[in-house]
This record gives C-alpha cells, sequence and structure tokens, in this order.
C-alpha cells in the first residue's frame, strides 16, 4: 500500500452478486457518514463474475432491510484496469487474495482479506466471509452484519493509520 490518501475502495468475492456488493453499499454508507467532507469511489467486482448480472435478490432483499439500495447493481469480473485504479482492495476469502495476487502480481501489495485487515477471526479461526449463496434470509443477514463490523473496524483502522 502507498502513503497516498486511500480514496478508491474495491471488494471483491467470487460472483460480485452477493458479498461484494453488499460490502460496497455497507462501505458507502460508512464512509459517507464519517467522512462527509472526502470523496470516495467504493465499488466491486468478482473473481469468477459474469458482466453484468444484478444482486441477488437475498442480498437485495437483506440489504432493504438495513435501508441500502443494491437493485441497479450490475456485476463486474476483475481485471488489470479495475485493480490498477484501486488504492486498497479488501477480499472475501484467502482465495480470493490468492487468485488476484497470482494474476495480478503488480497489484498484489494492495490487495487484503477485509476480516484479516480488521483483525475479526470467524469462529472457524478463519478470516473468510462465507458465501451466503443459495442460503436463506438468516445467512444473508449474519453475512451483511460480519461485513459490516469488518468494515468499520477496517475504516477504524485506515483513520487511525492516516489512510484515510
Amino acid at each position: 500500500m502507498t502513503e497516498k490518501k486511500i480514496r478508491n475502495i474495491l471488494f471483491v468475492c467470487t460472483g460480485n452478486t452477493c458479498r461484494s456488493p453488499m460490502a460496497e453499499a455497507i462501505a458507502k454508507r460508512i464512509l459517507s457518514n464519517e467522512f462527509s467532507e472526502h470523496i470516495f469511489y467504493i465499488s466491486s467486482c468478482g473473481t469468477s463474475a459474469f458482466e453484468d448480472q444484478p444482486a441477488s435478490f437475498e442480498a437485495v432483499e437483506t440489504m432493504k432491510k438495513t435501508g441500502l439500495d443494491i437493485s441497479g447493481h450490475r456485476s463486474r469480473h476483475v481485471s488489470e484496469n479495475i485493480l490498477e485504479n484501486a488504492d486498497i482492495v479488501f477480499t472475501m476469502t484467502e482465495s480470493h487474495k490468492n487468485i488476484l495476487e497470482n494474476i495480478y502480481k503488480k497489484q498484489s501489495s494492495k490487495v487484503r482479506i477485509l476480516k484479516e485487515f480488521a483483525n475479526i477471526k470467524g469462529t472457524n479461526n478463519s478470516f473468510d466471509i462465507d458465501d451466503p449463496v443459495g442460503m436463506g434470509p438468516e445467512t444473508y443477514k449474519l453475512c451483511s452484519k460480519e461485513l459490516e463490523d469488518s468494515i468499520i473496524k477496517a475504516v477504524e483502522k485506515l483513520r487511525t493509520g492516516g489512510l484515510i
């Protein structure tokens, strides 16, 4: 990570229809509430995403219950250009991080596992945020909470480090 101020934040999951769009929406709310004087570009993509797919119904409904609207989200597949433009990249799992580091070696210094960066270990002693795809509303709600807790801690770490 460079010493410049972080303004472009990217969230990466697999299909870019559940976790990363939810993380994107949550981060936009947190950062706009806490840093209204700054302009941030927050986006998401997926390591195996099909282009232009909507967020999953369950993700849309889960976010709607928190007052966030991701119904207009359209998936993007990760690319060199997307990573190049990001100041920091937060992945949902260690495997996402490994994929990005192996394929996009020049961008690897800015890639972090979200929960590891936030220093929040899960119940399975892992930093991974499990994919809720195909699961019920309660799983999506838990995933949303896990994302929010992790993003709050990550933003605090960036703030105290003088990076935002």
